[in-house]
């Protein structure tokens, strides 16, 4: 019986935050290294709208 009460008391603090601080690592370099990067690809986009559309299909065959 105490087996299971020991199974339904809170985690300590600690433990949590040992939970939660990777997460918040890997959020905060995504935020610092992709979100600069957004209004590059935005503007990618913008400048291959006005490609020929064969010079489109030339970079995708050589990319692969």
């Amino acid at each position: 019986m105490e087996a299971i009460d020991a199974e339904r008391e809170p985690r300590p603090v600690r433990l949590r935050l040992l939970q939660i601080l990777p997460i918040l690592v890997v959020l905060g370099f995504l935020v610092h290294f992709v979100l600069p990067r957004l209004e590059s690809v935005e503007s990618a986009f913008a400048m291959m709208r006005t490609l020929a559309p064969w010079a489109i299909a030339m970079a995708l065959l050589f990319e692969t």
